[in-house]
């Protein structure tokens, strides 16, 4: 549930703190609390306890020359019940058990992996090298590492069914035309259908005037991009000054770009 709600929140523009994979950790560590709870919850009462209180009530109103049947009747019905009980019970605690050890195989092999990929886990940062790429733009010609200096470049990963990227096409555009030094390059990460005409057509509507870059995955892991609209800023000497991840304030763009020399 946890790792849900963090994806639909992903999908919305809004960043949480942390690694990629947290939500699913704590998802995990809260679904074995929960299995040690409920595990808790179904122990059976002490059958002494079941007796006293069963013998207590009989003997509240005893018929005439029977006075120790219904404690005794009430007995041998908790009696004859009382395995069928604690088998259900042991059972439901097994069943609990298994569960817990699962989310807890599954929470040390994600803590595992973690430990081993703790480097790529977060996406490329703020002073890190720029990976090399090579990619196909959308109107013929290739983008390649080395293209982005010379001048400060605004790499803008998005999709076409990304909401929040849509939304914000309008300002990219804006801060473009306030800033002629800039170079304004979209890499479309799309997967599914055919692309080229998806992003031709998406590129129409929104009459976008900058180039765009079509990427089969290799840049989008080179720069490690866990969510969009995944914002880079370069200097111009192809060095990365700022990243915004997510849904951004125009305003936070703007002062990147001129700290960038734009």
């Amino acid at each position: 549930m946890l790792a849900a709600l963090a994806h639909l929140a992903a999908l919305c523009g809004l960043e949480l703190p942390g690694p990629g994979y947290l939500p699913a950790l704590l998802g995990g560590l809260a679904s074995l609390v929960l299995a040690s709870a409920v595990r808790g919850a179904i122990v059976p009462r002490p059958l002494a306890d079941k007796l006293s209180v069963q013998t207590g009530a009989s003997e509240l109103s005893p018929g005439p020359g029977i006075a120790d049947k219904p404690s005794v009747r009430t007995g041998t019905s908790e009696l004859s019940a009382g395995p069928a009980s604690t088998h259900s019970a042991a059972l439901a605690a097994l069943l609990g058990l298994i569960v817990a050890g699962v989310v807890g195989v599954n929470a040390g092999l994600d803590g595992a992996r973690a430990l081993r990929e703790w480097s790529t886990l977060a996406p490329v940062a703020a002073g890190d090298p720029v990976p090399d790429f090579d990619v196909a733009l959308l109107d013929g010609g290739r983008l390649r590492a080395a293209d982005l200096r010379g001048a400060p470049h605004l790499l803008i990963f998005w999709t076409t069914w990304c909401g929040v990227c849509e939304a914000e096409m309008p300002m990219y555009a804006a801060l473009a035309a306030r800033h002629p030094r800039l170079r304004v390059v979209a890499v479309n990460a799309d997967r599914d259908g055919d692309v080229p005409a998806l992003v031709r057509a998406y590129r129409d509507a929104h009459a976008l005037a900058f180039p765009i870059a079509l990427d089969h995955g290799a840049l989008t892991r080179g720069f490690r991009v866990r969510m969009f609209p995944h914002v880079v800023v370069l200097d111009a000497d192809g060095a990365i000054d700022a990243v915004f991840r997510g849904r951004s304030f125009e305003r936070s763009l703007e002062a990147a770009i001129t700290a960038a020399g734009g």
